[in-house]
């Protein structure tokens, strides 16, 4: 109140130097812009399992001698239930934290590396006010918070029976007392976010009260010169030649679409395929299952004269990498909730070519800032690369 400045503590899973996740980036633009405005005071707690990165062998310690950035050392969570698997140390760690900071206000990013516990020691224990941003539907689904079945149909809803069904190794009850155990933690938090109304939609239908959740997209990256020069240089550089350059941000996993993709231009008319190229960046299949491995690999030797795997990048570099783009694909077949490369890049002015589900067909609007097609079709993937090649 008055001139009072807020404390503000921001956990996260991990420092985005350390690890690009969507989360992770959220989360440490978040804390960026509060102390941009310079009216409350924001601290960046980053857990990690490296204890070399905090260079000495305490628990916590500041990141690179950053102000205001900590790495927290935590112990691993069990993955069903989300708990830590030493709740003495998480206790102990999480609470030396907070001591130091003293926050009035805890947002935690994510909750998989501190355990669920942190919500109730940060809003008992030290009296603060608690926000969860919600990123994805681990809590409400144990296939890694895909809402996808193993056969890989979407899944709308959270029920016991079906949730048995897609793990046999787990009984309905252990379903029910999962749900329960997850919403008596739930409770300790004031306020939750969504960072797409469809995400939002599925806590609602699986418990969360609806006047506790508001969609609030993910802070975005700064508007920066450098940003505006390569967007202006995009668009003085669009018109020039027939040929078309498809990108392509993301992890190489079935489920983000990457094989539908290769189909699709796969199954591009010669005329049109000669005239096209993508270019696959950050995939790291190396990650991958070894047989989508040997499914992917089968597809590029196919398809060497139109597309090209570059691999990881730096993050600083991906608004020059998608400047280079004249169309950027998000083929994901499940649901996804707000993907950053849609945001990322709408900064620099490439339009995107997303599936038409979940938050995809809610960032990008039809027409506007982009197209859809329809969700795992790689021949409606295909159409939709040659409609936009013939009319650009």
């Amino acid at each position: 109140t008055g001139d009072s400045v807020m404390k503000i503590a921001i956990f996260s899973n991990n420092h985005p130097d350390l690890m690009i996740g969507g989360s992770e980036r959220a989360a440490y633009a978040e804390f960026k812009a509060i102390n941009a405005l310079g009216k409350d005071q924001a601290v960046f707690i980053a857990s990690t399992l490296t204890p070399d990165l905090i260079g000495h062998d305490g628990m916590m310690g500041r990141f690179q001698n950053r102000e205001n950035e900590i790495l927290l050392r935590t112990p691993n969570t069990f993955h069903f239930q989300y708990l830590s698997e030493n709740y003495e140390l998480s206790q102990r760690v999480i609470s030396a934290v907070l001591a130091d900071v003293k926050p009035d206000l805890v947002h935690f990013h994510h909750f998989f590396r501190f355990g669920l516990e942190a919500l109730r020691i940060a809003k008992e224990d030290f009296g603060a006010t608690v926000h969860l941003t919600l990123h994805e539907f681990m809590l409400i689904c144990h296939n890694l918070g895909q809402m996808v079945t193993p056969d890989k149909k979407l899944c709308y809803q959270q029920s016991d029976m079906a949730c048995a069904r897609c793990f046999p190794d787990k009984s309905p009850g252990h379903f029910f007392l999962r749900n329960q155990m997850i919403k008596s933690y739930l409770a300790h938090v004031d306020a939750f976010f969504a960072p797409s109304q469809f995400l939002a939609d599925r806590f609602i239908v699986w418990g969360i009260p609806a006047e506790k959740i508001q969609v609030r997209e993910n802070t975005g990256a700064a508007v920066t010169p450098a940003i505006l020069d390569l967007k202006q240089a995009r668009e003085n550089r669009k018109a020039a030649g027939r040929h078309l350059n498809l990108g392509y941000f993301g992890a190489a996993t079935e489920l983000k679409g990457l094989g539908v993709l290769l189909d699709a231009m796969a199954l591009l008319p010669a005329g049109i395929r000669d005239n096209v190229h993508l270019t696959l960046h950050g995939a790291r299949l190396e990650n991958s299952p070894t047989g989508f491995q040997a499914k992917i690999r089968g597809q590029l030797d196919a398809l060497q004269d139109c597309v090209t795997l570059y691999g990881a990048y730096a993050h600083q570099d991906v608004y020059g990498l998608m400047a280079a783009q004249d169309w950027i694909i998000v083929p994901s077949i499940w649901w996804e909730n707000a993907p950053l490369v849609i945001d990322e890049a709408g900064l620099v002015g490439v339009p995107v070519l997303a599936s038409n589900i979940g938050g995809m067909k809610e960032r990008v609007r039809e027409g506007v800032n982009g197209l859809h097609f329809n969700a795992g079709s790689a021949t409606d993937l295909a159409a939709k690369i040659s409609q936009i090649y013939v009319q650009r």
